[in-house]
């Protein structure tokens, strides 16, 4: 077996073994636990959308516009919303 062969299949069999120990470790957790009623209740995702009116000036000309801004809800196949995406959009007047 070439030396590099060699070299690879001891890193393999040490990472299992270390992999292995681990699972026989009992967990230990670097925090103490925390009593479920001082624990923050998470936010409740929902869907928002703001709306501004502006102008700006380019090249001497004014331009108005409409800006909208606001969050897209994902949800999960339980139809539970999981997560947020925010969005901005730009809109030319006229």
């Amino acid at each position: 077996m070439k030396p590099l062969h060699q070299a690879a299949l001891a890193c393999v069999l040490l990472a299992i073994s270390v992999a292995a120990a681990a699972d026989d470790a009992p967990e230990k957790s670097a925090k103490p636990e925390v009593a479920k009623q001082d624990e923050p209740k998470p936010k409740k995702l929902e869907a928002k959308q703001s709306e501004t009116d502006g102008s700006v000036t380019i090249g001497g000309k004014r331009i108005d516009y409409r800006a909208v801004a606001g969050t897209l809800l994902l949800d999960d196949k339980k139809d539970q919303p999981t997560a947020s995406i925010f969005y901005a959009a730009y809109f030319k007047k006229d």
